[in-house]
């Protein structure tokens, strides 16, 4: 027997108290219970009490005893005795007599205590619907055991359900499109959306069902039946209630205007998608960007060098400008206005525009840190730096090396940080 052995003095082993308590124990190696007491003195003089305690906590399982299986044949055929055992513990029933495995209210008593005691239950007893009912408090599955003839039973059914939507495959044809039983399943499979891969193959096939699990959660797409996906009308409603349904709907759908026009009113990310043709429609970019410039991001390389498009983009964020294309970049029309607007964009423009006067102004009057952009002739431009460090003190570092101990420049910047701090 290998034990786990922690080594210390002797006479520190044989002082340590040992636990009290009538608690037993099953050992590992001859599969018997005992005390602890019973233990150290099966194992006196070959292990010492340190060792043996570490056994009895580490190895030792609790024992949980067989009431009816030791019980004598007197005590399992007194009602009250068997009774008790399984109020005790449920599935102590295996052990009982026959005529107290059919006897409905030691069954029911056992039921309430452990649902797995229907295992060992008379066969009779199937029908009973307070048993099954009670079981199905505890598990879903209690409803496998039940008759053919209560599974018809409404009130049966929905108590599965209310459980687990799982339990609808045993719901008989003749309930499945019963209001209650119906509004059970939808409820079930909202609360309960990732066990679709379980679901039988009509669920994949319902509308109505495979919609109220995309509104938990698009990948449940993933499950629909083949036949629900290639059909228009289902695909059209999944779009409208979440755009990420076009990640699994066939790739014709993706190409239909209304369909993608459904999925784009619920939000811009359903070009990611959509059919390529749709990066290339000016009308449908537009409105995208117009409702969010991250948009800009799908747009076809030919549109991101559309005026207006640009425009609209950074409009609500000058960072919109470096999705641009390379005509933007260099349109004196586009990037003037953004100046006036947000400097810092002024890193992303052409090289010839970062030397134009007019813009550069415009650029560090919004942003003094845009400076650092310029064309090194307009840094030495008195005015393009006064006017930078007016916006910013800490602009003067990107000034020409002559500014960096030019007197006014200096008196400058004194003054931005002494207002700054004031």
């Amino acid at each position: 027997m290998q034990i786990l052995i922690c080594w210390s003095k002797l006479s520190l082993d044989f002082a340590m108290e040992s636990p009290t308590g009538p608690e037993r124990r099953v050992n590992p190696y001859d599969k018997l219970p005992y005390t602890y007491e019973e233990l150290c003195a099966h194992y006196k003089g070959k292990y010492t009490l340190m060792q043996l305690e570490e056994f009895w906590k580490r190895q030792c399982k609790v024992y949980v005893p067989k009431i009816l299986a030791e019980a004598t044949e007197e005590q399992r055929a007194s009602r009250d005795f068997v009774m008790n055992a399984v109020k005790k513990k449920g599935t102590e029933l295996k052990d009982a007599p026959k005529q107290f495995q059919a006897d409905q209210e030691v069954v029911l008593a056992a039921i309430k205590q452990d649902w797995m005691a229907l295992d060992y239950m008379a066969d009779e007893l199937c029908n009973d619907k307070e048993i099954i009912m009670a079981a199905m408090k505890q598990d879903w599955e209690a409803i496998t055991y039940a008759s053919e003839e209560l599974c018809q039973d409404q009130q049966v059914c929905l108590a599965a359900l209310e459980h687990s939507w799982l339990a609808y495959k045993h719901v008989p044809k003749e309930l499945r499109c019963d209001t209650a039983i119906r509004q059970a399943l939808l409820e079930g499979i909202k609360k309960d959306y990732k066990q679709m891969q379980h679901a039988p193959e009509d669920l994949r096939e319902d509308s109505e069902v495979m919609l109220a699990a995309l509104q938990q959660d698009p990948k449940c797409l993933s499950q629909v039946s083949k036949k629900l996906l290639s059909d228009r009308n289902f695909a059209l409603a999944a779009a409208k209630i979440d755009y990420r349904a076009l990640e699994y709907l066939p790739d014709e759908f993706c190409e239909d205007q209304e369909i993608v026009s459904a999925a784009l009113d619920q939000s811009w990310h359903a070009l990611a998608f959509a059919a390529k043709k749709f990066r290339n429609d000016r009308l449908v970019m537009l409105d995208a960007v117009r409702k969010d410039w991250h948009a800009l991001q799908y747009a076809a390389d030919a549109l991101k060098s559309d005026r207006e498009i640009i425009l609209e983009a950074v409009k609500q964020d000058w960072r919109a400008f470096r999705l641009a294309g390379k005509e933007m970049l260099k349109d004196r029309d586009v990037v003037l206005p953004l100046m006036k607007v947000n400097g810092e964009a002024l890193q992303y423009v052409s090289e010839d525009l970062r030397s134009d006067r007019e813009v550069v102004l415009a650029a560090v009057s919004t942003y003094g840190h845009s400076l650092e952009h310029a064309s090194k002739e307009l840094r030495a431009d008195r005015e393009v730096v006064l006017t930078a460090i007016r916006q910013d003190k800490n602009a003067l570092v990107y000034a020409c090396d002559a500014f960096r101990s030019d007197v006014e420049m200096l008196s400058e910047a004194k003054k931005q940080r002494e207002e700054a701090s004031a």
